[in-house]
């Protein structure tokens, strides 16, 4: 059963309604373990399935995760079996079977140590810290993070590194070691910036700020919640918004801003609809008790402070309860796997009792039919020694025969496998030749480039500028034609990059002006790829020097997507914007003519859209249609 098939009934099983989810997926895994499907497949699906019932069926979850993992080690798969664990802990760690989730955490440490996995090690570490954390044994907790984080700077993985840190500050901070916490995060945030490391980092202010509240310096908190928000409120998840909201509700509150504590727990409260998270409701219910307390509002306090009573002793009565019935899912659990052990041992009993008895008959077979072998065998000895030396003598000649056919083929092989080696050596002289233009182009594109530099007259820098730009974007295609080998399939994704990257640095705007690039597994001919560089090019230059004027900050977005051999480019500021009803006479200044030539190269129509920042949109048809999916 291959692994398409089993996503495919992984898929199925999901499309019913909600009331039907569970029970359809359960069906799907059931279809799966009742065929021949393999023990890996068997085991995905088993996890598949604990990690959808996560949330609505726990209980059922830890059964299905515990099977997994008893697949897994009979399996002998290492691996697979550290995936299962990993999956079981974190059921475990739902539920509340802490020292499960402990001991399980500890068994998948000491498979990725066996493994020598850097990774998985600093993820396992990290998940013993929590575990150590939770019992409220917090000095093994940072013991435990701080062990990860040297892990993970060993691997020299900028990413595992920068989420080792931060779990490094965010356990410090729980612990009470503000001022360890916040030179740590200072440290974290030295790492470089980009889309994927933007909300770990604004989570890392969070932290800080949460740090310097703890010592009473809510002022200096502010800030770093204010940049925190410009990610998080933009593209965070809604725990990440709220948790944010209540941050910035008990900084107002501290600082004696009031009015502005309100509105936050406002918004807070107005995006618990998108949360089942009970740490968050605890930590509102907490926020509006200390702002009554700020408030010198007794009544409100007292009532928050019985709200905040009666929500932590009903969390604690349903998680007891979820702790019961995952013992009683363990105890189950342990009490069918030894009764299957029995099982297997009488089984193997009756199945030794069996053995002997095949093995039994098996010789007193094996005698008769040796015995009347050996009487034929007599027969057709005889026989055969008189055929053999008539055939002798026959397969003397034939092998003559065959040997000079085959000395024939051999010399016919040689000669076409000359010819072919010539032709070989014909088209690979021609590429090194074809890479070898492409490269001296690009070479003598970037001469031009450092004359224009050099020479360019003083009062006309902009316009220079735009002609090393696009200098520079026709470079780049050739270098990109070079450095593939070949001109059919050029991936758009880093060359967007690196144009961007030349336009924001030749503007000197690359500190203030962030750009973000789109153009994932698209590939296009260098013949295609020439004037949408150049597009791009113009449109990059145009924001920047208009888009962004009196202002400290910007972003720039480029899309590239192909729907159905239509391309579709679409590039946008969050800048002054333009005027929609502008003319194209009053737009000629930006180089709109040269945009919509560019446009009308390739097959396709420029539109644009003003008001707040400014988006550019073009579809078009390129005259070679061999676009495919980047590898």
């Amino acid at each position: 059963m291959s692994k398409l098939r089993l996503v495919a009934i992984l898929i199925l099983g999901s499309l019913g309604g909600p009331a039907l989810h569970a029970s359809n997926l359960g069906d799907s895994v059931r279809y799966v373990l009742d065929t021949d499907a393999s023990t890996q497949e068997r085991v995905d699906a088993l996890m598949q399935l604990a990690l959808r019932t996560r949330s609505t069926d726990p209980t059922s979850a830890l059964a299905h995760a515990h099977n997994a993992v008893r697949l897994a080690e009979q399996s002998g798969d290492q691996l697979l079996l550290h995936e299962a664990l990993s999956v079981t802990r974190g059921i475990q760690a739902a539920i509340g079977l802490h020292a499960d989730h402990l001991r399980t955490t500890l068994s998948a440490l000491a498979i990725s140590r066996s493994l020598q996995d850097p990774a998985r090690m600093a993820e396992d570490l990290q998940a013993v810290s929590t575990a150590y954390r939770v019992n409220q044994r917090m000095d093994k907790a940072l013991e435990e993070a701080r062990n990860a984080l040297a892990i993970a700077v060993a691997t020299k993985d900028a990413d595992l590194i920068l989420r080792s840190r931060v779990f490094l500050v965010r356990t410090m901070v729980e612990a009470g070691r503000t001022d360890e916490a916040l030179r740590m995060a200072e440290l974290a945030l030295t790492t470089p910036t980009n889309p994927d490391r933007a909300m770990i980092q604004a989570r890392t202010r969070m932290l800080m700020a949460k740090a310097l509240m703890a010592q009473g310096k809510p002022l200096d908190a502010w800030p770093y919640l204010v940049m925190a928000g410009r990610v998080i409120n933009a593209s965070g998840t809604p725990d990440d918004r709220i948790e944010l909201a209540l941050a910035q509700a008990r900084a107002s509150a501290r600082a004696g801003r009031h009015a502005d504590a309100i509105a936050m727990m406002n918004l807070a409260t107005g995006l618990f609809d998108l949360t089942i998270c009970p740490d968050l409701q605890l930590e509102l219910l907490r926020t509006r008790y200390e702002l009554a307390l700020a408030r010198h509002d007794d009544e409100a306090a007292l009532h928050g402070l019985q709200g905040l009573y009666n929500a932590e002793d009903s969390f604690k009565r349903a998680e007891s309860n979820m702790v019961l019935a995952g013992m009683q899912v363990m105890y189950e659990l342990e009490k069918k796997d030894q009764l299957n052990s029995d099982l297997a041992i009488e089984n193997k009993e009756k199945e030794a009792t069996i053995e002997e008895q095949r093995i039994s008959n098996r010789l007193l077979l094996f005698i008769v039919l040796l015995f009347v072998g050996l009487t034929v065998a007599l027969f057709f000895i005889a026989r055969m020694s008189i055929r053999t030396a008539r055939r002798s003598r026959l397969k003397t000649a034939l092998i003559q025969r065959q040997k000079d056919e085959n000395h024939a083929k051999n010399l016919e092989l040689q000669r076409q496998n000359m010819r072919l080696a010539e032709a070989l050596m014909s088209d690979e002289q021609k590429d090194i030749v074809i890479k070898e233009i492409h490269h001296r182009v690009k070479n003598n594109m970037q001469v031009i480039e450092s004359l224009f530099a050099i020479q360019a007259p003083e009062g006309s820098n902009r316009a220079w500028k735009e002609a090393q730009g696009r200098l520079k974007a026709m470079a780049l295609v050739h270098e990109a034609t070079h450095k593939v080998g070949g001109e059919e399939s050029i991936p758009v994704q880093p060359h967007f990059e690196e144009l961007a990257r030349n336009a924001l640095v030749a503007y000197g705007c690359h500190d203030r002006v962030s750009v973000f690039v789109d153009a994932h597994r698209i590939a296009m001919h260098a013949a295609d790829l020439m004037p949408l560089s150049l597009l791009v090019n113009e449109l990059i230059t145009n924001a920047i020097k208009y888009a962004f004027e009196d202002r400290e900050a910007g972003s720039i977005r480029i899309g590239l997507r192909n729907t159905d051999g239509t391309m579709e480019l679409t590039l946008s500021d969050d800048g002054v914007g333009l005027d929609p009803s502008a003319s194209k006479e009053e737009l000629g200044s930006i180089g709109s003519g040269l945009i919509h030539s560019l446009a009308q190269q390739l097959n396709g129509k420029m539109t644009f859209a003003g008001g707040a920042g400014t988006t550019f949109r073009l579809a078009f048809i390129p005259d070679r249609m061999e676009q495919r999916l980047a590898s």
